[in-house]
């Protein structure tokens, strides 16, 4: 990235962020935005370029106080940004809380717990969602504990300190009917970074990028998009536990509508705008899954025979209200 000028306390546009006219994102901002819009796998590098970017602006600055007092603000800009951007992810990498049901207070937090046997363990899913803004006491929205239990121990847990809703749904979700019989299936949505929670019948938990998803008819393929502002395909082997088709480390298009036809599963592919990408005017462009070979391939198909073909949509997942655990 290129200073051009601007001075450490402003960032340039980047993927993932909403800018002003100008163009840029303007200090602590800027930050706020980086941390609650970028996917929870890109943020450790991106703001290490962030705080790269802005160490080499305030040498600049240093090599430039003759400049006058314009200079010797944007470095001190710089250095509180480089001490916010380092709170924060102080703040970010914290260990997860034992949930207490003393520190929300009715009137100020809605608490939902709920149980899921499988196997010889029990799944508790703890959501604090807050109901008067006016109290500003932790969380702002949403705090969530997904634990796997054998009696009173706590074996696994996932903790989410603060979900941001982003304009959707937040919270964690657990589908009504759960399709497999080795595996409870959850879904925390929010903060720009859905994720698949999958807990077996031995008491593991693997959590993946994820979000809406439909299985194969042989249920060995979970076939899922990451829901962010980016929708990336995850194509998610179900016995293994892994993804084998990665849509964003593949770089592939942004995952449209879902068709079944005589050669397998394809998706219509959307561009950053969200309209649906026509190569030509008769024609719309397509990925293609080659589950055999755990392979895509982009395609073109004709408009017309398109509307003729099966829609498949994703599992109903949607069971309760935001950050609400529900039986």
């Amino acid at each position: 990235m290129s200073h051009g000028g601007i001075g450490p306390a402003y960032f340039p546009c980047m993927k993932h962020l909403q800018c002003g006219n100008n163009g840029m994102i303007l200090g602590w901002h800027g930050v706020k935005l980086l941390t609650s819009r970028v996917p929870q796998r890109g943020r450790g590098l991106i703001l290490l370029k962030l705080l790269r970017e802005i160490m080499a602006a305030a040498v600049y600055s240093l090599t430039s106080l003759n400049q006058g007092d314009t200079m010797i603000f944007r470095l001190a800009s710089a250095l509180l940004l480089i001490f916010l951007i380092s709170s924060h992810l102080s703040a970010s990498g914290q260990q997860a809380k034992r949930f207490d049901p003393k520190d929300y207070p009715a009137g100020t937090f809605q608490v939902s717990r709920h149980d899921y046997p499988i196997g010889n363990y029990t799944i508790r899913i703890i959501q604090v969602r807050k109901v008067d803004d006016r109290n500003d006491s932790p969380p702002s929205l949403c705090r969530a504990w997904v634990e796997v239990r054998s009696g009173d121990r706590i074996l696994r847990q996932i903790y989410y300190d603060d979900i941001d809703a982003v304009g959707g749904d937040y919270g964690i979700f657990v589908p009504e009917h759960q399709p497999l019989k080795d595996y409870f299936i959850s879904l925390k949505t929010g903060d720009y970074d859905g994720r698949l929670l999958l807990i077996g019948r031995d008491g593991s938990l693997t959590n993946l990028p994820g979000g809406g998803y439909f299985l194969t008819p042989d249920k060995r393929y979970l076939i899922s998009s990451h829901a962010s502002d980016y929708e990336s395909l995850v194509v998610v082997d179900v016995a293994r536990r892994q993804i084998v088709i990665d849509g964003e480390k593949e770089e592939l298009p942004n995952v449209g509508d879902w068709y079944l036809d005589n050669d397998g599963y394809f998706f219509t592919e959307y561009n950053y705008t969200g309209q649906l990408r026509k190569p030509h005017q008769t024609t719309v462009a397509i990925t293609r899954l080659d589950l055999k070979h755990l392979k895509v391939k982009r395609e073109e198909i004709g408009a017309e025979l398109l509307k003729s073909l099966r829609k498949i949509k994703y599992d109903p997942w949607q069971n309760s209200s935001d950050c609400t655990s529900a039986p």
